[in-house]
């Protein structure tokens, strides 16, 4: 099964060996923000900002750069703007229309938290 990770630029920051592990499996990385604020409350400044964040982190930790194809606005909260900025930097926006707390979906999401708390382990 192949997916894309959408990272917080915070997160990528802290765990280089993450990003670089995503990617060295082959999935793909989109960008989340570098915070995870409401796009909605912020000026284009501070949306630029946040989005230019993430992707400066998740590029740092991959040799060679990396630059996400994809940006989801946390909270599914965008404007014309953040659509602009996404547009203006190669990312697509994506949305979700499913949530994963009932049928199939929750099967799903039951089964990758099962997997992803397999894959954990302790730091050294």
């Amino acid at each position: 099964m192949r997916a894309t990770f959408f990272m917080i630029g915070q997160n990528a920051r802290s765990y280089p060996s993450l990003v670089r592990r995503v990617v060295a499996e082959g999935y793909t990385i989109g960008n989340h923000s570098y915070s995870h604020p409401n796009f909605t409350t912020l000026s284009t400044t501070q949306q630029r900002a946040s989005m230019d964040n993430a992707t400066k982190y998740i590029s740092a930790a991959i040799e060679g750069g990396y630059r996400p194809c994809f940006f989801r606005p946390p909270y599914g909260s965008y404007n014309s703007t953040t659509i602009n900025l996404a547009r203006n930097r190669g990312m697509s926006v994506v949305k979700w229309s499913k949530t994963p707390g009932t049928g199939p979906l929750r099967r799903i999401a039951a089964r990758l938290s099962r997997k992803r708390s397999s894959l954990m382990r302790p730091a050294r």
